[in-house]
């Protein structure tokens, strides 16, 4: 037991009290390390959009999928709805609502937001979509957080069966519309450095993360299509003064050294052009094979009697909170990817978090390097249930395991034993 004044720290349950964390500093109880960067990805679509005016109707937002889903999935667990009296159903371009957000993301731990980024290249629609929010942003100040931007540059498909007007009955039996167009131009183009023009008004906003001074740049998919136009983008951000611009692309893989043992790695990451990428993301998607499982630190790591002479993976790992799609499908359709009890999906968001930022700050020889992030999937999407925000269904659990996780870190001096894996 590990006492601070009126708080104390149960290190066998893992149960800490709630204010603990601002108690705690890391140059205290881990000297010459520090943890790394929690980021949660942040969906900007919780507001009107000419867009969605057009392909859905008037004033369609994506709450319109969770207000119409059932209470509870096929399996009787409830839908997790919002509960916040200071966000409940919001409109994102509302100021006081980005400013609680932050407010929220700070309190508890949270580092960061990675806000999706939609920009396009289709002649019919160019350039960025879902974007209010940010732009207002930039006039406000909030929410009052450090952040940066994961480019979704692939085409919008449609997959809310049967919700499309303009769906035709070949289209609905294939499933798949595409709304949204996406071209990738000569990187010469115009529209490229109009692209580099929009985000650089980002980029020198003093909370945009950066990496030794270059802004973080994330990309949502790995589209060899796309690599010159990131090459162009990294030219420009030179050009505007930055020493370079930090790339990561998201891979459906899990982490080289925390993935479950005896599970699928997924996806080959040795096909990036060289120099281009600085990290690949293990994107917390909602993979079957991490289905119920938890990360887990490698054994190495916790029997080592001195450090390793090891170097680090550059792998930034990926955490998924929870994942129920019934609001966006049929009831027997949707991928239930964590049903279970609320305590029991908390308990596991909480161990592989537990273990990431374990692995980040421990496993390897003492450093405050600022590119150590780990990317939790997600503060807001509610029409696939991953959502750090206060639910009906699990109240603050998702938020109170970002700060207990980080405490138990910080508060033992690397010396708890999370999950290993053999």
């Amino acid at each position: 037991v590990y006492v601070y004044g009126q708080y104390s720290i149960l290190v066998g349950s893992i149960h800490f009290a709630p204010a603990i964390s601002s108690y705690l500093s890391t140059e205290s109880f881990l000297p010459n390390r520090s943890l790394p960067r929690v980021l949660a990805i942040v969906f900007p679509q919780y507001h009107r959009d000419p867009i969605n005016d057009k392909l859905w109707g008037e004033g369609f937002t994506d709450w319109d999928n969770l207000r119409a889903a059932p209470e509870m999935n096929r399996l009787g667990l409830k839908i997790p709805r919002p509960i916040d009296s200071q966000l409940g159903y919001y409109d994102y371009t509302n100021s006081s609502v980005r400013k609680r957000q932050g407010e929220l993301a700070r309190e508890y731990g949270i580092d960061g937001f990675v806000f999706h980024h939609y920009w396009f290249y289709d002649p019919e629609h160019p350039g960025p979509n879902l974007h209010a929010p940010l732009m207002k942003m930039l006039d406000d100040g909030y929410p009052n957080i450090s952040f940066c931007f994961n480019w979704c540059q692939a085409p919008w498909v449609d997959t809310w069966l049967g919700k499309n007007p303009n769906t035709t009955r070949r289209e609905k039996r294939r499933r798949r519309t595409v709304l949204q167009r996406q071209h990738f131009p000569d990187p010469s183009d115009e529209s490229v450095k109009q692209h580099y023009q929009w985000l650089s008004r980002f980029f020198h906003h003093p909370n945009y993360i950066k990496v030794n001074g270059q802004p973080v740049f994330m990309v949502y998919w790995w589209l060899p299509d796309n690599v010159p136009i990131l090459k162009e983008l990294r030219r420009l951000a030179i050009q505007d003064g930055f020493p370079g611009l930090y790339l990561t692309i998201a891979m459906s893989h899990t982490h080289d050294e925390l993935f479950v043992p005896g599970r699928d790695k997924g996806q080959d990451r040795n096909q990036f052009p060289t120099g281009l990428v600085n990290k690949t993301v293990a994107y917390p998607y909602p993979l079957k094979w991490m289905e119920k499982q938890v990360l887990q630190v490698p054994e190495w790591c916790h029997t080592k009697t001195t450090l390793p002479d090891r170097n680090r993976t550059d792998l930034i790992t990926g955490i998924l909170a929870a994942f129920d799609n019934t609001p966006r499908r049929t009831l027997e359709e949707a991928h239930l990817w964590s049903a279970d009890e609320p305590e029991l999906v908390a308990e596991r968001f909480f161990k592989s978090l537990q273990a990431a930022i374990y692995y980040e700050t421990c496993c390897f020889p003492p450093t405050t390097s600022d590119d150590r992030f780990i990317l939790i999937n997600s503060m807001n999407e509610w029409a696939e249930g991953m959502c750090l925000e206060p639910s009906d269904v699990f109240g603050y659990r998702f938020l109170e395991s970002v700060r207990k996780a980080k405490t138990s870190v910080v508060s033992c001096g690397c010396a708890i034993e999370p999950t290993l894996s053999s």
